[in-house]
């Protein structure tokens, strides 16, 4: 099957590069999704992985919602759908306009908050402290 190719993707298909094991809180698991029931393949290509056609092939689910699940940096990102050979933009996503006369989808990705709580003091300690606290404050007074 004959694809369009994007202008910012390599001519020849290029293997995923081959990195170790991402540091820990420098990439963000990123779903993206795209209803069709009339497609029958859909890739995702953006600037997180070089434009690259077949890297990213997504899955589509019972109700024809096609998925993909990627670790991609922060940061302020570009994408587009490859629906069966045609470029297609994400149509509930924000959009800029590409140098070719396109548009393509854009996603601006955080570093989600840490959900790391603070330990709980003993209550024992918490009350001690309140009482050291009434005692300074109380001697402070006279």
């Amino acid at each position: 099957m004959k694809r369009d190719l994007h202008p910012d993707s390599p001519k020849e298909p290029t293997p995923p590069a081959k990195t170790g094991a991402p540091r820990k809180g420098k990439l963000v698991k990123v779903e993206f999704s795209l209803m069709s029931k009339l497609a029958r393949e859909v890739f995702l290509a953006g600037d997180f992985n070089a434009w690259n056609l077949t890297s990213l092939p997504m899955k589509r689910d019972a109700d024809a919602c096609w998925k993909a699940t990627v670790q991609i940096p922060p940061g302020t990102h570009q994408y587009l759908f490859l629906m069966d050979g045609q470029w297609e933009t994400d149509p509930i996503g924000e959009q800029v306009p590409n140098p070719y006369g396109g548009m393509n989808s854009v996603i601006v990705v955080a570093i989600p908050p840490s959900r790391r709580k603070r330990p709980m003091r003993k209550r024992k300690d918490a009350a001690l402290i309140a009482q050291i606290k009434g005692r300074h404050s109380r001697g402070m007074l006279m």
